[in-house]
């Protein structure tokens, strides 16, 4: 089995995520952080005129994010392997472009977007030359005075061995020539699964403490040349 079978299959035995007050908390802690880095970025009231792509994006969530921010579903895409997710996304949201594509070969021209997010999408990559193929592709479609936001996993899942936690050396070495700004973020989900439920400000509470959380929020951008 190749890599972006492995990942297909790995993905529908994940089935459907349960939407519960876990997950809407965790959606809600990823939008403030993607918001802070755009603020950070310079980009905020800016965002009406610019291109948003985002890599593995299930059925358009992050791509929400923008749509209630003001942006033209016309600059807003989305890929991903998986053909339910894209049918569902387009559902949702009819004005954006989903393409169920693989983004080792993104079709899209040089420097062509102004910001490019991916959540918890490469650590399900255990290739490594394929998260190599797909950074390079994101930095060729980048604009020079672009970002990437970056969401994932910095460890391991013992429960889950279709994933892989990806290290801050390693998110250097894949995007080259770059500079980031990275952020811990998201308190470990065996702690904020079960106390969502119950108190959200026990959870943003333990969330300040470094050592419970499990993600990082990286801010790439293009070294000047």
């Amino acid at each position: 089995m190749d890599e972006v079978q492995r990942i297909k299959e790995a993905y529908k035995r994940r089935g459907k995520r349960k939407e519960n007050r876990y997950s809407y908390f965790f959606s809600q802690q990823r939008r403030s952080e993607i918001k802070k880095a755009i603020n950070d970025a310079g980009m905020v009231g800016l965002l009406m005129n610019k291109r948003i792509l985002d890599i593995g994006c299930g059925h358009g969530e992050v791509l929400s994010y923008f749509l209630e921010e003001g942006v033209s579903p016309r600059n807003l895409h989305g890929i991903d392997l998986l053909s339910e997710r894209i049918e569902e996304a387009q559902r949702l949201y009819p004005g954006v472009s989903f393409t169920c594509t693989n983004a080792e070969r993104l079709p899209y021209a040089d420097l062509f977007f102004d910001i490019i997010t991916q959540s918890t999408a490469f650590t399900s990559i255990l290739d490594l030359q394929m998260k190599k193929r797909i950074a390079n592709e994101m930095l060729r479609i980048l604009k020079n005075d672009g970002i990437i936001i970056w969401h994932d996993y910095r460890f391991n899942n013992p429960f889950n061995r279709d994933v892989k936690g990806i290290k801050k050396e390693e998110i250097m070495a894949l995007f080259e020539n770059c500079n980031f700004s990275f952020h811990s973020m998201n308190l470990n989900a065996f702690i904020a699964r079960p106390l969502a439920q119950f108190s959200w400000k026990l959870c943003e509470q333990l969330e300040r403490i470094p050592f419970l959380r499990t993600h990082w929020l990286v801010t790439i951008r293009k070294s000047a040349k």
